[in-house]
């Protein structure tokens, strides 16, 4: 018997659905992750299960005997002046002295995540609020957990360490994260919400996004095929009335029958397409920090003795635990901030522009609309005037939308004008402080590809492993209060680097005598071969000729001649070709990651 079952599950707001008679089991042991876009409806359906919102239609079923415990998107507590135990155990204070188990559990989250059990819960941050409620959902070890953005507000230790709590979980887990290491970690299977309709996934993260995409590439040739197909019949309809005698009534009815398909078939939203405004090129020196110390008032020092030089076309992250003194860096950078000693140089030319700090300029009660344009109809962008609707399209926010409130929208919605808000300001220093926050996976890797191409210089803090990986070429990491180290590489790199503990001088050298006792020799290191790089090197444009020829018989597909004489066979034919070619492509990707898995590791360049 399911754990959990959902039965032709149906929500609406509004004409569209935000699911639409969806059914699904949840088997013991299961951990899913539950993806899709912004405002597809996770959150709403994560409600649902855990029995905080009413469907308009269907069924769940809990199998009798068996709990669920559910961590909200939102950490918030009716209550006013509860302690964090008071949170955590609700109206059940007393069990945790009467169950030693339970006790003993309690303890070691309050340990491990440095909680304190009688502050006041509505003075917590927002990253010890999701600690607090975390607890709470997984204290009793339940049979289902239901969590919605467990990682947001962590900082990547305390990733790190709810991902090896997750893995030694015994029960099931529905969960939706934005953080794509995270997903990948900790589930097996994948659902996929997506134009009201959950498709499942018996598989890894990074397996699913495979085989959505080759999913994706045949839903566009199925409707490609029908819209010619619509266009052929059209064309068929409008040869007169001779065309249209009685025995072809039924090529008529089956016209209009198409017609309603067109009308029916659902198409992707589309992908949100995002440019950067870019300043003047600023000074090759951006900012040098010479033996600077600042804390707030007579607190021990968030730094100290931080000698640093940032240079034109850096690409910087910036990590470490929460409350370590991060955002108190970036606005000592920016001038926000005067250190208590040492000296903070800043080059010429400064066109900043601090990601964070746009928030504070909202106006919720504006609409959207006047939030980019300033009650202006246009805005400018690379000396390019664009109209505010078709500005905010490229960041996915359909007209009936730009006219709401800014405080109508989700917490990703509003991220993403934030960043429609960023790409306007001309700058050569980008500043982000947790860009990724609340973001669907598709416009943090559109955010990934526009970062990558930007000229400036970017700092960067972030818990998103993966994009501080694909981003940043140095990483600032706090060790310990006021200690700050700088790492080459990404935060991989670093992790490396820590698990790599040298012998120390004594060890090694008796290591090595044994070695040469026992008549071991020491093996020649493999290197990286030249015929291996040349096959490398060579890839990218094989690549391109493939794509060229794929591009020629696409072309021909598309043309009507093709299908003139022989019924479409020969489109049939070059179809074929295109898949075969299709083919060869992904044997080039696949050599292609191998040889620089290879490379990388042999060199130890990324």
């Amino acid at each position: 018997m399911p754990l959990l079952t959902i039965h032709n599950l149906s929500l609406a707001f509004g004409a569209d659905p935000l699911f639409d008679a969806v059914s699904a089991d949840i088997e013991a042991g299961e951990r899913i992750g539950l993806v899709g876009r912004n405002g597809c409806g996770k959150s709403t359906f994560l409600r649902c299960l855990a029995g905080q919102m009413e469907p308009d239609e269907g069924e769940i079923r809990l199998s009798p005997g068996h709990s669920a415990g559910y961590l909200p998107q939102e950490v918030s507590f009716p209550e006013a002046g509860v302690t964090v135990e008071e949170v955590v155990f609700s109206d059940q204070s007393a069990a945790v002295h009467e169950d030693w188990q339970l006790q003993a559990a309690w303890q070691d989250w309050v340990e491990a995540w440095e909680l304190s059990p009688q502050a006041p819960f509505a003075d917590l941050s927002a990253g010890v609020k999701r600690k607090v409620w975390l607890a709470r959902a997984m204290l009793r070890k339940p049979d289902l957990l239901l969590l919605d953005e467990p990682t947001n507000h962590l900082d990547i230790k305390a990733i790190e360490w709810l991902e090896e709590r997750l893995r030694s979980h015994s029960g099931a887990m529905l969960m939706v994260t934005h953080d794509r290491v995270f997903l990948q970690n900790t589930c097996n299977r994948i659902y996929d919400l997506d134009r009201g309709h959950l498709t499942t996934w018996d598989c890894s993260y990074e397996s699913y996004l495979r085989r959505k995409e080759k999913l994706e590439e045949e839903e566009a040739a199925r409707l490609s095929s029908l819209q010619k197909e619509l266009k052929k019949e059209e064309a068929w309809l409008k040869q007169g009335v001779k065309a249209r005698r009685t025995r072809n009534q039924g090529r008529l009815r089956a016209l209009v029958k198409l017609r309603e398909k067109r009308r029916n078939w659902k198409e992707k939203q589309g992908t949100a397409r995002i440019s950067l405004e870019t300043g003047e090129y600023s000074g090759e020196k951006v900012a040098v920090f010479d033996k600077v110390e600042f804390g707030y008032g007579d607190g021990d020092s968030l730094v100290e003795n931080f000698t640093f030089r940032l240079s034109r076309g850096d690409r910087l992250g910036i990590v470490g635990p929460n409350g370590v003194g991060k955002s108190t860096l970036i606005r000592l950078l920016l001038g926000h901030l005067e250190p208590r000693h040492g000296g903070i140089v800043r080059g010429t030319q400064w066109q900043p522009v601090y990601f964070d700090q746009l928030r504070e300029t909202f106006n919720e009660e504006e609409t959207v609309f006047w939030n980019i344009g300033g009650g202006a109809d246009f805005v400018s962008q690379n000396g390019q005037k664009k109209h505010v609707l078709a500005y905010l399209k490229e960041f996915l926010f359909p007209p009936e939308q730009v006219m709401s409130p800014v405080k109508s929208l989700s917490g990703g919605e509003k991220n993403r004008l934030l960043l429609a808000r960023l790409f306007l300001q001309p700058a050569n220093l980008l500043v982000l402080d947790e860009p990724t926050n609340d973001l669907d996976m598709e416009t943090i890797e559109l955010l990934e590809e526009v970062l990558h191409e930007y000229s400036g210089t970017l700092v960067l803090i972030s818990h998103d492993r993966k994009f501080l990986d694909n981003l940043v070429t140095d990483l600032l990491v706090f060790e310990g209060v006021g200690q700050i180290r700088q790492v080459v590489g990404g935060y991989s790199d670093y992790l490396a680097g820590q698990k790599r503990k040298s012998p120390s001088p004594g060890k090694a050298e008796s290591a090595g005598k044994a070695m040469v006792k026992k008549g071991y020799t020491k093996a020649k290191p493999r290197k990286f071969l030249n015929r291996e790089r040349r096959e490398l090197d060579e890839i990218p444009q094989q690549l391109e000729t493939l794509e060229a020829e794929q591009e020629k018989i696409a072309k021909v597909i598309a043309s009507p001649e093709t299908y003139k004489d022989d019924q479409g066979q020969g489109a049939a034919d070059l179809q074929k070709q295109w898949d075969a070619l299709e083919e060869k492509k992904n044997q080039f990707y696949q050599r292609w990651e191998e040889l620089e898995a290879l490379r990388e590791e042999l060199e130890g360049t990324t």
